[in-house]
């Protein structure tokens, strides 16, 4: 009876410590924004914001992220930056950033780090000589993944490891 209840205890814990590295692989974070719905919530976000009245002028894909680009007729500019989730295609709001027409004269550009799950890159924000927001990728791809998937592999190799020494030392006795 006894060992059933420590196999159970053990099947419990490995399920729960296989759903936090899935988790902790998405960026230990929820995406609910479905790929057909983000140019929907990007409007719905900035119109919370008060601003309407525009138009969405531009998209650009990088990686596993989309940048989306809004102007209005008052030269309001909005960019937002929707990173994907590893396992479905749902996908979150990484970063926003809104300029107002007196902001465009005087902004000189924004460097962000984007860790969309599987690379981690630096984009750029900045204007153009007509003073229209764009993006562009600054700094390589770093694999994230890859740096994560060895940490997780070294934690289960110790842990496997020390189940196994364990149970060694058990017989023993």
């Amino acid at each position: 009876m006894i060992n059933k209840i420590s196999r159970m205890i053990t099947i419990f814990f490995l399920i729960i410590a296989v759903m936090l590295i899935l988790f902790f692989l998405n960026g230990m974070t929820v995406h609910t924004v479905a790929e057909k719905n983000i140019e929907t919530h990007f409007l719905n976000d900035i119109a919370q914001k008060g601003i309407t009245e525009g138009s969405i002028i531009e998209k650009f894909n990088y990686s596993n992220s989309k940048t989306i680009f809004f102007e209005n007729e008052k030269g309001e500019q909005v960019v937002a930056t929707y990173i994907k989730s590893l396992y479905f295609n749902k996908w979150k709001q990484y970063y926003i950033l809104q300029l107002n027409a007196e902001q465009n004269m005087q902004y000189s550009g924004n460097n962000i780090v984007v860790d969309d799950h599987i690379f981690e890159y630096g984009m750029k924000y900045q204007l153009n000589e007509k003073g229209k927001l764009f993006v562009m990728p600054v700094e390589p791809l770093k694999s994230i993944l890859a740096i994560r998937l060895f940490g997780i592999g070294v934690v289960v190799a110790a842990a496997v490891i020390g189940r196994i020494v364990g149970i060694y030392m058990q017989r023993k006795r």
